[in-house]
């Protein structure tokens, strides 16, 4: 699948970590349905279907934000951060940052 990032910044997505909840990641979803109108792709496919797509994408792109000179975002650098701990100690869940 194709991605096409239309004349945003990763920052426009908002992230957040939802304090009510055990971390829960929030962002501006108009953001996603911004790159699928640019990518040709029907929305259900992050919103609908498998969490995990839409937790793909947004690691792809900052991935590339970064790549590409962007500033780190405490949010996702905090996500990155959980991924390495579980790699190495196993899945479990972590207390998320104050970001």
């Amino acid at each position: 699948m194709k991605i096409t990032i239309p004349d945003v910044n990763f920052s426009d997505l908002h992230l957040k970590r939802d304090s009510s909840t055990d971390g829960n990641i929030e962002f501006d979803w108009s953001l996603i349905e911004d790159i699928c109108d640019a990518s040709g792709i029907d929305i259900s496919e992050f919103r609908n279907e498998d969490e995990d797509n839409v937790c793909h994408l947004i690691h792809q792109w900052y991935s590339e934000h970064r790549t590409r000179g962007g500033r780190p975002d405490p949010v996702m650098e905090d996500i990155l951060v959980e991924e390495k701990l579980e790699e190495i100690f196993g899945s479990f869940s972590h207390k998320p940052g104050n970001t």
